[in-house]
């Protein structure tokens, strides 16, 4: 039967200093595309004027820009220390692409979605230009009075986090929250392939691979988010402590901002683990289904053992990734435990609950799965 794939259009805006950060955008949009569109329907398409314009004629080459672009679904804006030239209508191309996105979203908000980002890094002396990076300031502080929530970053590694997490929710938000105009059915993932169409045993372990090495990648992620969470609550706690030195009357209100700044971690980390959570709420059954597969009809592979101990490993890879996570129930307890102090911070201590009582759940069931499937590996006499 004939399905439906919707393609999503990911355009990236951004100056030339910030050209590994796209590339980044690039290796995350492959990597999603990998197991989404088979999981949802929904594949990305990155696009950007280096790459996707050609020659044209227009009342300036900013035109021609916009117009060979079109409309995209998603648009993602990444600045740091280079502004751009002014177009005739904004002060660069970079604002008067986040322009365009920014007056189409007011006017129709479910259309598309807007992602901003700024990267604070060190920049080469050499390299920097006072006027570039007032101009940048200024577009940022204009952003935020316009109600844009934008994130920073600090390196690349904090980056690819940072939008492939993004950029999963966005798709699975799809049909939800945004994106209404287009009616969008879900494949589902446990679904057999078409009786005349069975798999045969090297595309099963190819496909097992792929989806068990995505889990795997989300587990390394989520070991990332707890241990950083962790260790900000720990800074916290203690600037907290710090705090008795003062006199009782500035307590109160510096108390307030480690508070409110503590929230801001919480939420991002609740945001994060949800996306990690989704993800692996779509990879794992089409992986340990397709391993059972695989076990089913090893007796049938004729092939590179070599491929076989790949999945072993991969899947010691995550059984390992899940046990490393031994202080999750601890990591709990110590958000449950946290002051109530001010509404923002009750509610993103509420979020990061929620987010942490989902995992676990999901973590203790796939566990128990992943072991029964090791096992049946170990003990399988695969042919030589």
């Amino acid at each position: 039967m004939a399905t439906h794939e919707v393609i999503l259009r990911v355009f990236v805006a951004a100056p030339k200093d910030v050209a590994d950060e796209v590339l980044i955008v690039s290796d995350s949009i492959a990597e999603l595309n990998r197991t989404l569109p088979r999981m949802t329907g929904i594949r990305l398409e990155m696009v950007n004027w280096r790459t996707d314009t050609f020659p044209g004629v227009g009342g300036d080459p900013q035109e021609v820009i916009n117009d060979q672009i079109g409309d995209p679904d998603i648009f993602v804006g990444l600045l740091w220390a280079r502004f751009g030239q002014p177009t005739l209508r904004a002060g660069s191309g970079t604002e008067e692409e986040f322009n365009r996105a920014y007056e189409r979203h007011q006017n129709s908000p479910t259309s598309l979605r807007l992602m901003l980002y700024f990267k604070k890094a060190p920049v080469d002396f050499d390299l920097i230009d006072p006027l570039q990076i007032q101009a940048v300031k200024a577009f940022k502080d204009r952003a935020g009075s316009k109600g844009v929530l934008y994130h920073e970053f600090a390196d690349g590694l904090s980056f690819a986090s940072l939008v492939r997490t993004h950029l999963h929710r966005q798709v699975h938000e799809y049909g939800k929250t945004w994106g209404g105009n287009i009616p969008l059915q879900r494949p589902d993932p446990h679904s057999q392939p078409p009786a005349q169409e069975e798999e045969g045993i090297i595309d099963l372990i190819e496909r097992g691979e792929e989806a068990l090495l995505t889990a795997v990648e989300s587990v390394k992620r989520v070991s990332t988010l707890l241990e950083q969470v962790g260790t900000g609550i720990k800074q916290k706690a203690s600037s907290v402590q710090n705090l008795k030195l003062l006199p009782e009357n500035q307590r109160m209100r510096a108390s307030k901002q480690i508070f409110n700044l503590a929230s801001v971690d919480l939420t991002q980390f609740a945001k994060g683990l949800s996306s990690e959570v989704d993800l692996l709420t779509e990879s794992m059954p089409c992986a340990l289904e397709t391993l059972s597969k695989v076990l089913d009809y090893t007796e049938f592979y004729r092939g590179d053992p070599k491929q076989i101990e790949n999945l072993e490993d991969a899947l010691k890879a995550l059984l390992e990734g899940f046990g490393s996570q031994s202080t999750l129930g601890e990591l709990k307890q110590s958000v449950a435990e946290l002051p109530r102090i001010t509404t923002q911070f009750n509610r993103a201590k509420r979020e990061a609950g929620t987010a942490l009582e989902a995992y676990e759940r999901f973590t203790a069931s796939a566990a128990a799965t992943v072991a029964q499937i090791q096992e049946r590996f170990k003990n399988f006499p695969f042919p030589n």
